[in-house]
């Protein structure tokens, strides 16, 4: 992930109440904010059935699509390649997704996206 993009989400997630776990491979290198826990390894099916999970972005993988949809948690897609696009749209169709364009994206729209899916009550 370039540099400007993971601090658009460093900057965005300091603005939250709250907490957030960051699944992210490579060291991060960034200071973070107190409430953003980042690991190399998440147990992802036990964390989207946690009842006080609240949404999951996501690269529109079929996989973390299923286990979100299995255990009703909203999602904020970033699809990139392959069926990812496909599996987003079918998704923001059916209302559970909200999409935000990777290329496009700012602080703003990424605040405001979250912040809908947060205020959603569906």
């Amino acid at each position: 992930m370039p540099a400007r993009k993971r601090q658009i989400f460093i900057n965005v997630f300091a603005q939250l109440k709250q907490r957030v776990l960051w699944k992210y491979e490579s060291d991060f290198g960034a200071e973070l904010p107190s409430n953003v826990m980042v690991g190399k390894w998440l147990p992802q099916q036990d964390l989207l059935g946690h009842p006080k999970i609240k949404m999951f972005i996501t690269h529109c993988g079929l996989g973390g699509m299923e286990e979100s949809i299995f255990n009703g948690v909203p999602l904020l897609g970033m699809p990139f390649f392959g069926d990812q696009p496909l599996n987003a749209k079918e998704a923001e169709n059916h209302g559970f997704l909200l999409k935000l364009d990777w290329n496009d994206m700012t602080e703003e729209t990424l605040l405001n996206s979250i912040n809908t899916i947060l205020r959603d009550p569906r």
